[in-house]
């Protein structure tokens, strides 16, 4: 976003948990206007906050702050892009790993955001 990376893969060890923290995080976003997670058993936390004129400004940080990172996006877009991606990350993960009904959850709210509720 906005030429930064945000999630780089120095700030995660498990995939996994990646996509469903920043999808609870962004999916709050959408409902209250902020969302905000911690990475498990790591010191990042990501943000989410609605912003002027339709923008979603991104922030990761650790918590010793020797990481600071932000992007502000278009949230039709954000919440586009993030979704598409991550129905993809979740279809993939099914395929490998079976079926998990935590990453279902999300996978739904990410169907959601694109108005289809309907599973493939």
């Amino acid at each position: 976003m906005d030429g930064v990376e945000l999630l780089g893969p120095e700030l995660w060890d498990d995939v996994n948990w990646l996509w469903p923290f920043v999808v609870q995080a962004l999916d709050e976003c959408r409902q209250s206007g902020s969302g905000k997670r911690y990475f498990p058993d790591q010191p990042v936390a990501f943000t989410a906050t609605t912003q002027w004129e339709g923008n979603v400004l991104l922030t990761v940080t650790t918590s010793d702050r020797s990481i600071h990172r932000s992007a502000v996006a278009p949230s039709d877009e954000l919440y586009d892009v993030v979704a598409r991606s991550g129905i993809e990350f979740f279809q993939e993960l099914r395929r490998l790993c079976g079926p998990d009904p935590a990453s279902e959850v999300e996978e739904a709210a990410l169907r959601r955001w694109l108005g289809d509720d309907t599973h493939r």
